[in-house]
């Protein structure tokens, strides 16, 4: 009866030595080989720099529809889709890297879309650009993603 335990402990023991290493894997996001999965999510507002600024219920903030949004830098050469905000000014792109510090050294988020179209007292010409910031890791549909949010936006006219 002991050897029959001892046997089984020693099956278990194995078999659990042998998946940690996947374990590991899944827990990074690192399906099958390929890089970790990225997302950059935010809100564009429809105010001069793009951010909502000090909040007044009175007057809400206006999201910027239709924007859109680009990301520039460090993607292994590679130009991702460029993503539309929704209605409520919110956008998402996903993509894969191997280098998240790379991703968050060398990429800018810019939304190209003149700041006349959500309001035409504002500038009709330049764009909005912000650098990434990591906002952590989240599992959706089974998948670890790690989150990247723009820091500030900030206005730039076109020269």
């Amino acid at each position: 009866m002991s050897l029959k335990s001892n046997l089984l402990v020693l099956v278990m023991v194995i078999g659990g030595l042998g998946s940690a290493p996947l374990m590991a894997e899944a827990q990074i996001g690192n399906v099958r080989g390929l890089p970790p999965l990225m997302k950059v999510e935010g809100t564009v507002y429809c105010t001069a720099d793009g951010n909502i600024g000090n909040i007044d219920l009175a007057y809400p903030i206006p999201f910027f529809t239709d924007a859109r949004v680009e990301i520039l830098g460090f993607l292994f050469g590679r130009a991702l889709p460029p993503s539309v905000t929704d209605d409520s000014g919110s956008f998402s792109m996903y993509f894969r890297s191997t280098s998240l510090s790379s991703v968050l050294t060398d990429s800018t988020i810019m939304v190209s879309t003149p700041l006349s179209n959500c309001n035409s007292t504002l500038p009709s010409t330049g764009f909005l650009s912000s650098t990434l910031e990591y906002n952590g890791t989240v599992v959706e549909d089974g998948n670890t993603i790690m989150t990247l949010v723009p820091k500030r936006f900030r206005f730039s006219p076109s020269p």
